[in-house]
């Protein structure tokens, strides 16, 4: 089974690196869903215009979060409930 490759700061293409500093800036480091994303750029890129709509929506940052959370515990997503509840 071949496994994904999480990419680097240093291997960051043109087109990941202002979504890297984003993240960045956003979240003192690149979590690592956005690192293995990056392996396809468009799908980082479209994931980040998602979140960018998001937040520009009348829902607040917690109710955001809590509706996140829910339908991470709603898919078993372990990992996306660890990274909800952090939050």
């Amino acid at each position: 089974m071949q496994r994904m490759h999480s990419i680097t700061d240093q291997e960051a293409g043109p087109s990941v690196e202002p979504i890297f500093a984003m993240i960045k800036k956003k979240f003192g480091r690149v979590v690592n869903m956005f690192r293995y994303m990056a392996n396809s750029p468009i799908a980082v890129q479209a994931f980040s215009s998602l979140s960018e709509c998001c937040e520009k929506s009348s829902l607040g940052a917690g109710l955001r979060h809590k509706i996140s959370l829910l339908v991470s515990q709603e898919n078993n997503c372990t990992y996306c409930i660890a990274a909800h509840s952090q939050i």
